[in-house]
């Protein structure tokens, strides 16, 4: 019985399968067929496609006009370069010149190495001038920003090559002694001590601290990150400075007139005044004996540990304290030390407020 109802179920399989064909018009020989050919005429249409497919050739590079961009600047007022590019004409030219006298390359002169790099560039449609990249460097400088380096006819994703690379020619071509201009003789000495003077006399109508030389003090420069290679052993932690950014330390000293006589950013950003100061050459200087024990500079609280008498430091808010509470007539002293060093002292602060406004790149 069993067998039979097997038997009657195949059948009706079969005839549903006959009928499934027969609904679509298609037995089953003929269905397989149908399909193999379909399968064959997309594989056909696939290959046509592929042939037919337009192919993509890199474009060539197009000779951009360097010169133009150049000659837009050179029709600009003394003024309005100098706004631009936060220097005058004739130091733009002098910096072109050392530039170019210190340009690398395998032979010892720089300037014959310019001029192989410039006859090499000449036929090349991707040539930029030096000029040209000076100018570029100078608005990233004056805190431009890189997309506005469209103007002179680069490409946005060579801007940052360029400053790189035109900010270690500056460097090379501008020694900090040649920069800063450090006193190394008495009679240097001397000069820095009767501006100081004269200014002293015209304010206060009497020299308050004979023998001043320079007014130093930090400045924290902020900075975005810290590459792995910058950290030469050190941990991330001490780049971040107490304001809570990362950054690096500069001790730097200026004269009467705002003009910086020694500039040193050496340190990561968690580094102290102080201990920073005391790794600069011209901490080894005062200690050495090499600047005359008549003159001094004028520091900030932070440097009063130093002690001696060629750091004049404020009295701090605990000598202030104590003095108050015992002899009013010496904190009232001491309260007009503190107020006649920080009229001296205010100096390096213009200088960095000089700086920073000069070179957006800071803000």
């Amino acid at each position: 019985m069993d067998v039979l109802m097997e038997d009657v179920d195949s059948d009706s399989d079969e005839e549903v399968s006959d009928s499934e064909d027969s609904y679509y018009g298609l037995d089953t020989d003929e269905g397989v067929e149908y399909t193999k050919n379909k399968n064959n005429e997309a594989i056909l249409h696939w290959f046509v496609d592929i042939q037919q497919k337009p192919t993509f050739k890199r474009k060539k590079k197009v000779a951009q006009d360097r010169q133009h961009p150049i000659a837009v600047v050179d029709s600009w007022t003394d003024a309005l370069f100098e706004r631009q590019f936060r220097m005058t004409r004739s130091v733009f030219k002098n910096l072109v010149y050392n530039m170019k006298k210190c340009y690398p390359g395998k032979y010892s002169d720089g300037f014959k190495n310019y001029e192989v790099a410039k006859q090499l560039g000449e036929n090349s449609v991707s040539h930029i001038p030096l000029e040209l990249k000076l100018y570029i460097t100078l608005r990233m400088l004056a805190g431009a920003s890189y997309l506005d380096m469209v103007w002179y006819g680069v490409s946005l994703k060579s801007v940052h090559t360029i400053f790189k690379t035109c900010l270690a020619l500056i460097d090379k071509a501008l020694p900090n002694e040649d920069i800063y201009n450090f006193p190394s003789t008495l009679e240097d000495f001397e000069q820095c001590n009767h501006e100081w003077k004269s200014i002293t006399e015209k304010k206060r109508g009497l020299d308050v601290f004979p023998g001043t030389i320079l007014a130093g003090d930090g400045l924290v420069i902020p900075i975005n990150s810290v590459r792995k290679e910058d950290l030469r052993g050190l941990d991330l932690v001490s780049f971040r400075n107490r304001k809570g950014c990362f950054g690096l330390i500069v001790q730097a000293f200026c004269d009467a007139y705002g003009k910086f006589r020694y500039f040193e950013i050496s340190w990561p950003g968690g580094t102290n005044d102080i201990t920073a100061y005391q790794q600069t050459s011209l901490f080894r200087k005062f200690n050495e004996g090499i600047i005359p024990s008549q003159f001094h500079m004028v520091l900030d609280e932070a440097y009063s540990s130093i002690g001696g008498n060629q750091h004049l430091c404020p009295y701090t808010r605990s000598q202030l304290k104590r003095a108050r509470m015992h002899d009013m007539d010496l904190y009232l002293k001491m309260k007009a030390f503190n107020n006649l060093l920080s009229s001296q002292r205010i100096t390096i602060e213009r200088a960095f407020g000089m700086l920073v406004r000069k070179f957006g790149i800071l803000w």
